[in-house]
């Protein structure tokens, strides 16, 4: 079989509504390996959650024309936010997957990022954000090598993700302080939070561009947090913080695909003695993990007491939602991480890359005067 036969086997485009059901088999067919194998969904529609992802989205995959199967995706998405204080357009290249009896045709991942090269053609972003999990050493090593002509990955140090059990308090006392308190949002304080995380978010690099259309509405980048979900932290009538507790099981679920084996051996035991201690339990493989995602933890001039009563308020009431345990992402640099571990019971490392094409050299030294952000949940 000659090579450009080999070659039209496979079909490069970008996914429509059609591919829906595609495009999930996909993602829970391809779960993430350690010692925890995680598969992430997106039921009961794909495009319906890619609403969270930017104010673009596209998504390529690979199909197998002789068997009309996608043999892998992923996606770019587009969204504006604070580059130096100022609003710019940013990518973010995420949902890489290749079914697990395509991943030895190497040529498939440089084939796909020809086509991912093509689509920045339009011109409507410079640069990208990407992460990478800190123990997927093999796929690090591909994806840096700028072969096959692959961008340049710029690493920017880790990403932590990390897990907060329900009703957990945290060692460290809260100072009694009468002029710091939390209260629920109502849905009157959309414009007060907007104009609050446009004010402080520029103390961030990376953080998005939110506005009205994208809070307390069907569509928009925060589509499903809805005004009781978040608290706002005030110092007498001033608002210095917010933080929500992002319920997306509806649309987004984080599955168990299974265990290595001694975890499988004795998880048992793992989740009588997590019983007695409060710690996490490990669910039973094939189910779908009951988290919430912090969103939007901003916080006037990163002050740990603030961003500590926020966190309490929302562990606070989680069996209330029927959720066990919180995600919160924060880079290494971010100066309230270390108040996130006390109420952490285990942590998650990806390494966060700044992407590009080598024919329009970035510096990011120039960046790196602010913390970089994640919104955990449109990752």
């Amino acid at each position: 079989m000659s090579s450009e036969t080999r070659k039209s086997r496979f079909e490069f485009r970008l996914a429509t509504p059609a591919d829906d059901s595609c495009l999930r088999r996909v993602l829970s067919s391809t779960p993430m390996n350690g010692r925890i194998r995680i598969a992430f969904a997106r039921e009961p529609s794909y495009f319906a959650a890619a609403a969270v992802d930017g104010k673009q989205v596209q998504v390529g995959i690979c199909c197998d024309t002789s068997t009309g199967r996608v043999a892998g995706m992923g996606s770019r998405s587009i969204t504006p936010r604070f580059v130096n204080g100022e609003s710019s357009p940013v990518g973010y290249l995420g949902g890489l997957r290749i079914l697990p009896a395509y991943r030895r045709r190497s040529m498939l991942l440089h084939r796909g990022y020809r086509f991912l090269k093509a689509l920045h053609a339009d011109g409507a972003t410079r640069l990208y954000l990407t992460t990478i999990a800190d123990d997927n050493a093999a796929a690090i090593k591909v994806l840096t090598s700028e072969r096959g002509g692959l961008p340049h990955y710029q690493p920017w140090g880790q990403y932590y993700t990390l897990a907060l059990p329900g009703d957990f308090r945290s060692k460290m006392n809260l100072p009694n302080s009468s002029d710091v308190y939390c209260r629920p949002a109502v849905r009157g304080d959309r414009d007060a939070i907007i104009e609050f995380l446009q004010l402080h978010g520029t103390g961030r690099q990376f953080f998005p561009v939110y506005d009205r259309a994208d809070l307390f509405t069907e569509a928009g980048l925060l589509c499903g947090l809805k005004p009781e979900d978040i608290c706002l932290a005030f110092r007498g009538q001033q608002l210095v913080g917010t933080m929500g507790a992002w319920d997306q099981r509806c649309f987004k679920q984080t599955l168990v695909s299974g265990y290595d084996r001694w975890l499988q051996a004795t998880r048992h035991f793992c989740n009588a003695y997590a019983a007695m201690s409060g710690n996490m339990r490990l669910p039973e493989p094939g189910t779908s993990l009951n988290s919430g995602v912090v969103a939007i933890p901003l916080i006037d001039r990163n002050d740990p007491v603030v961003f500590r009563l926020l966190l309490q308020s929302h562990l606070d009431t989680l069996r209330d939602k029927q959720i066990e345990f919180l995600l919160v992402g924060l880079h290494q640099d971010d100066p309230l991480l270390p108040v996130a571990r006390d109420f952490a019971r285990r942590e998650f490392v990806t390494r966060l890359y700044v992407v590009h094409w080598q024919h329009e050299p970035l510096d990011i030294e120039k960046m790196k005067n602010r913390i970089p952000y994640l919104e955990l949940g449109a990752l």
